[in-house]
């Protein structure tokens, strides 16, 4: 994948027990933050009345942890941020 169409940033948010995900770039294509495709919203099937109705991943632990080895390996991303209620995981806390 081409540095300039490489998801820079995938990012895991815990709520309330589950793990929403998200995908970011800065790329100037347009990217779906929900399925981190490339493309516009507007020829989403999700897409209507001028919003996204699809509402974001839930996943469980052990999904999270699948989905992060799938994203390091396969996506060619840069960075994944993992947020526990808007805060940073730190080395050694015990949050899991």
């Amino acid at each position: 994948m081409d540095k300039k169409t490489a998801i820079e940033e995938v990012i895991f948010t815990r709520k309330k027990g589950k793990w929403i995900v998200k995908y970011k770039s800065t790329a100037s294509k347009p990217l779906c933050p929900l399925f981190g495709d490339y493309g516009p919203c507007e020829k989403c099937g999700y897409w209507r009345d001028n919003r996204c109705v699809m509402k974001p991943e839930e996943l469980t632990f052990e999904g999270l942890i699948y989905r992060v080895m799938k994203n390091a390996k396969k996506r060619n991303c840069l960075s994944i941020t993992i947020r526990i209620e808007n805060r940073n995981i730190t080395k050694g806390s015990n949050v899991f």
